[in-house]
């Protein structure tokens, strides 16, 4: 693994698992950035295709390699991305997904200009396999600061995961590293990344930017078609593990369940209907 940069102010972290179709185009939409402080690092764990020898064109001093000895799963994977960086700020691209050009420029704007905000967020839009738009998904009409809790709130009551997916996601390493935070594979396999939003959301505010960040891919090998069978009893766990300190009535729970049956199957006949 190369040594990683101490004076960016960014690490772009890229999980990786037999992902030789596409790491390349994830690492160019880096390269191709607006915003040049950062740093790229990319986990592979334990890819058996391709995916290394793909990773030996980039022979670049902004570009860290390092192989898991095993095979730990994306979540994990995710911990792995965050013990090995040590920049202030944390961007998350999955290994199938492309930023927008001007993504880095400003997401970091945003965290430059509000301390108090600990995750920024942006709209995506979902392609298919050969990168075709299929639609776009972004969480209000306007770029807004929103009150951690207050967003909480939002996400524990809307049934789906407003925030969106990893790959749009950037946050401050000195709340993670204050609060002690992870994704907590432990407790959920499939919606870790939620339950990382509401912690970074319990220290801080978001910010929601309304404009096309990146795109996020679907496609028949990505992991996310598995995860959304699983995600509706996953969903009830999250509840309740929040229920104390973010509380809902009998009836907004009830509703909120019945909510997110009818969210995750009709995302999931979506996936069916597009991955290739």
């Amino acid at each position: 693994m190369a040594a990683m940069g101490h004076t960016a102010k960014l690490t772009v972290c890229i999980p990786c698992f037999n992902e030789e179709r596409y790491i390349g185009e994830a690492i160019e939409s880096v390269f191709r950035q607006d915003y040049r402080d950062f740093v790229i690092l990319v986990v592979d764990d334990g890819s058996t295709d391709g995916t290394l020898k793909a990773l030996k064109r980039y022979a670049d001093p902004r570009v860290a390699i390092h192989r898991n000895r095993e095979n730990l799963g994306l979540y994990q994977n995710l911990n792995r991305c965050l013990a090995l960086s040590n920049t202030p700020y944390i961007k998350i691209l999955c290994a199938d997904d492309v930023l927008a050009p001007k993504c880095l420029e400003e997401q970091v704007a945003v965290l430059e200009r509000f301390p108090g905000v600990s995750l920024v967020f942006g709209s995506s839009e979902v392609v298919d396999s050969v990168g075709r738009r299929l639609v776009t998904r972004r969480f209000s009409n306007r770029s807004q600061r929103i009150q951690g809790r207050r967003l909480v709130r939002t996400i524990l009551s809307s049934a789906r995961n407003p925030i969106g997916e990893p790959s749009g996601t950037m946050f401050r390493m000195s709340v993670v590293e204050a609060g002690r935070l992870h994704f907590r594979v432990e407790k959920f396999r499939h919606m870790a990344d939620l339950d990382f939003w509401i912690q970074l959301l319990e220290h801080g505010d978001g910010y929601s930017i309304d404009k096309t960040l990146f795109s996020f891919r679907i496609h028949k090998s990505a992991g996310t078609t598995k995860l959304l069978k699983r995600s509706i009893s996953e969903h009830q766990l999250l509840q309740a593990e929040y229920a104390e300190r973010h509380p809902m009535n009998r009836f907004e729970s009830l509703f909120v369940q019945a909510k997110s049956v009818g969210y995750f199957l009709g995302k999931l006949a979506f996936i069916r209907l597009f991955a290739r």
